[in-house]
């Protein structure tokens, strides 16, 4: 505002304060890589039964963990909004599928639109339309989430990581390929996070 004034003349440089910079803050701390997280993904339960009787695998496990990490990771859609998606909160409109999450349902309580569109997103929407669908369920299967990706970090070597550092790398990859933030940034706040 005062560097504007001060083009138009409207004040003298004489009256205009000065103003340091802050110095830069540090981060809010490391998130996972997408190598690290190909490692990680490629660790946690894809659906197909492991484990179970007379094996060191323990219990069987038919879980499929990967395509609800895989969306958060890509999206940076927080973990108690993916938990709440249902199939009917899933549109396809002009060959783009949409997910509409209505207002209340996610912690800043506005509608939340994430349209999966983009070379980071297509192949989420891909995975997408080969699940079964049935109109009041949920999307993605998250059922022991926290566990398996503990077990799945552990097997991955990169040793403790919080399920919730997975929305930072999502912000920063679209702004590291360039991509329209209007298509790939799904929460308004992510745009100043980069």
């Amino acid at each position: 505002m005062f560097k504007l004034a001060g083009r138009e003349k409207i004040l003298s440089q004489d009256q205009i304060p000065y103003f340091p910079m802050p110095d830069d803050s540090e981060a809010a701390g490391e998130y996972i890589t997408p190598e690290q997280f190909a490692k990680v993904l490629a660790a946690l339960p894809d659906g197909k039964a492991r484990g179970g009787k007379g094996t060191k695998g323990g219990p069987k496990s038919e879980t499929n963990l990967q395509p609800f990490f895989n969306f958060l990771y890509a999206t940076g859609c927080r973990l108690g909004a993916a938990q709440k998606i249902l199939w009917n909160n899933v549109k396809e409109v002009n060959g783009v599928m949409i997910i509409e999450i209505a207002a209340g349902k996610t912690k800043m309580k506005r509608p939340l639109m994430l349209p999966l569109a983009g070379p980071i997103l297509e192949p989420i929407a891909k995975d997408l339309k080969k699940l079964f669908r049935v109109s009041d369920q949920l999307v993605f299967e998250s059922t022991n989430f926290r566990r398996e990706w503990a077990k799945a970090c552990a097997k991955a070597g990169i040793g403790a990581w919080d399920a919730k550092k997975l929305t930072r790398p999502a912000s920063a990859s679209t702004t590291a390929a360039h991509l329209r933030q209007s298509i790939c940034w799904p929460r308004e706040s992510m745009k100043d996070w980069c």
